[in-house]
Order: structure tokens, then sequence, then C-alpha cells
């Protein structure tokens, strides 16, 4: 995936559209991305999203599950899955985290942290965002 379609004001008459390169997309709206393998680097990832260091998302809003982090931290994998790391985004102070494993069992190449940050992205920006 390297490009994203923003539509501004997709329900007015008045829409605009933006190509933006991943990185771009990013830098636009200030997005924290990394791939968390061990409790270290969680820490590390909320420090750079200016959260507390014990800081722990709701799962409903998020996808963010401790137990997978501390299957992480403890094994390097989360039994029963073939995910050794977590896909993290923070966008604003909210947090999107997912086991990487999507990707592998459905052949998508987009994780549930990435869907449910355009979601948030969406919802707060007025706008629809697609990818390729």
């Amino acid at each position: 995936m390297s490009d994203i379609l923003i539509s501004w004001n997709p329900e007015t008459s008045a829409v605009k559209f933006e190509k933006l390169l991943m990185v771009d997309f990013y830098k636009k709206f200030n997005i924290n991305q990394a791939l968390i393998c061990n409790l270290n680097e969680w820490k590390k990832f909320l420090q750079q999203s200016k959260l507390e260091s014990d800081f722990i998302p709701d799962f409903n809003q998020s996808g963010f599950s401790i137990s997978d982090l501390m299957y992480l931290d403890g094994l390097g994998y989360i039994p029963d899955t073939e995910c050794y790391s977590l896909d993290c985004y923070s966008v604003n102070g909210s947090l999107f985290a997912s086991p990487y494993q999507d990707q592998i069992r459905c052949g998508e190449h987009v994780s549930s942290a990435f869907k449910k940050l355009l979601a948030h992205i969406e919802l707060t920006h007025n706008c629809q965002i697609f990818y390729n």
C-alpha cells in the first residue's frame, strides 16, 4: 500500500480530493506508527505518542490487548497465531493496535488497527479515505 486518496466533505457538493503518499498521509495527520514486539518497545511507543507509560487503551476502541503484548514480551509470539508483533498507530491521543497476523490469515495487507485509525480520522475530519 502506497497511496491514500482523501475525499473531503463527502456529503456536500463541494467535494475535494487529495492524493497522498503514505509517508505524507502520516505527516498530515501527525500519525505515529510502529511495529511492537515487546514491552520496552511498547513503552517507547507510548512515550513518542505523548501518552503515560502505564496507559492501557480500551480494547473495543483500539483493538489493543494487554495479554497479546505480554505474550509477545514473554514468548516472542502470541500462542495459536502467526503473530510476532503488534501493528500500532497513535494520533492526537488516540491509539490503535492489533496483531500483525491479520495480514497472514486473510491475505490483506492492512491490519485491523490501520482500519480503526482510518475510521477515526474519517469521523474526526469529515472525510472518506481510500487506499490501495
